[in-house]
């Protein structure tokens, strides 16, 4: 017996073919939209905005191996952020991102910039951005709806408070232009540490909340946790001081177990 498919189910197919039109659509219009905002650069004042934001005092000590400014600039083009948003995008970093230790700081920045985004603009005139955001990132909007319902208070905006932090970012010291500790996020952005990147760029926005780690260059347990492949000389330094002996030298003098000198072995990790 034959199957007739009804006017519903004959609708499927061009439905669905107009999504994709749609979002094919959208797609070509963030291009443009970033084409535009890129061609010269992102301006004067949004660097200088952003260098302030790098060199915040807020920034927790743990994160500053991570090449924060080209992240920030990364997320800013995103976006597609002008002056006004940069700064209110601040204003969340300050109140909910450097104190949350529940999630990956790349997230934190996708989401704050989202919100600075949507609180200066009408949610139609997103779709574009939205559309990007969601095949760059799957399960973005999802996980952004949830991370914006646990802070959803301290993501008010007041006009005294906006006014405050522009005024921060206007009268700024212009010592703090010259942070040279921050020099060494341009040289992260020419040569990035191995594997920094490639955990950045791994996001899951699904996963349930953990407590951040310590990038792995910060942590020496990760260079001890195997002794297969270390040279002699510092294989055998992690057991005893009397290097002189692997290097043919006269052995130094044995003090015992009770030497000095002898490093505890807590101190290797």
């Amino acid at each position: 017996m034959t199957k007739h498919m009804s006017v519903l189910d004959s609708n499927i197919p061009i439905k669905k073919y107009k999504l994709e039109e749609g979002v094919e659509r959208l797609e070509k219009t963030y291009e443009k939209m970033l084409d535009f905002y890129t061609k010269d650069g992102l301006t004067q004042h949004i660097l200088i905005f952003l260098k302030l934001i790098a060199s915040c005092s807020l920034v927790p000590s743990e994160l500053k191996s991570l090449p924060l400014l080209r992240m920030l600039e990364e997320t800013c083009k995103d976006f597609l952020l002008n002056d006004l948003e940069v700064i209110v995008w601040n204003i969340f970093l300050e109140k909910v991102v450097w104190s949350d230790k529940t999630k990956k700081i790349h997230v934190l920045f996708l989401y704050s910039a989202y919100a600075a985004k949507i609180n200066l603009n009408e949610i139609e005139d997103l779709h574009a951005i939205k559309t990007y955001i969601s095949s760059k990132h799957p399960g973005f909007l999802i996980g952004y709806e949830k991370w914006f319902s646990l802070h959803r208070e301290k993501l008010q905006l007041s006009l005294r408070g906006l006014n405050q932090a522009f005024n921060n970012f206007l009268y700024a010291p212009d010592h703090i232009l010259v942070d040279y500790n921050y020099y060494v996020d341009d040289l992260l952005q020419i040569a990035p540490p191995s594997g920094i990147c490639e955990k950045e760029a791994k996001l899951d926005f699904t996963e349930e909340p953990e407590e951040t780690k310590i990038p792995d260059l910060l942590n020496l347990n990760s260079v001890f946790e195997t002794t297969d492949n270390l040279p002699p000389l510092l294989l055998s330094r992690t057991i005893s001081l009397d290097a002189n002996r692997e290097l043919g030298l006269e052995p130094l003098v044995d003090y015992g177990i009770e030497s000095p000198l002898k490093p505890l072995t807590e101190e290797l990790y």
